[in-house]
């Protein structure tokens, strides 16, 4: 296959051109899973939510549009990294208030129960608030202790 080009199109949205000179304006660009493959199964899709163009690694993108890819994601995309976990109040039941600090500041959220909780990768958790927000965790053994004890329920 061809490389992709990317660009910024007249209205802001990602431009593309691949292939044999198949070109789209107007593509949103959405991460598909796993998160543990964070570089890579991104699909470009219109406005309506069809896939126009699938990218199965970054690979052979330009610099220029590949900064311009990861940058769209990461507006699109949020998910603080949490880097320390204060308190969880209560801590052996549900729902429970959990008060943190993220790469992004201090954060409190509610978490419904310990369904909201799963494993990426090795060592890694998303949690999702009761907001539907998502939090990770990147790695439980970077956390300091007080942190891994007050985990240790919701990520064995």
């Amino acid at each position: 296959m061809n490389p992709v080009r990317l660009w910024r199109d007249g209205q802001g949205l990602l431009g593309a051109e691949w292939g044999e000179g198949q070109r789209r304006e107007g593509l949103v660009p959405v991460r598909c899973f796993p998160l543990s493959a964070a570089e890579g199964w991104i699909s470009l899709g219109d406005r309506e939510g069809r896939e126009v163009l699938l990218l199965e690694t970054l690979e052979g993108l330009e610099a220029a549009g590949r900064e311009l890819l990861l940058g769209e994601l990461s507006r699109r995309e949020f998910m603080p990294v949490i880097q320390q976990v204060l308190e969880i109040h209560p801590e052996d039941a549900d729902p429970s208030e959990w008060r943190v600090i993220t790469d992004r500041g201090e954060a409190r959220f509610t978490l419904p129960g310990e369904d909201n909780v799963r494993p990426v990768g090795r060592g890694g958790y998303v949690l999702s608030d009761s907001h539907g927000i998502r939090y990770r965790v990147l790695d439980l053994s970077k956390l300091d202790t007080h942190s891994r004890r007050l985990l240790s329920r919701f990520c064995p």
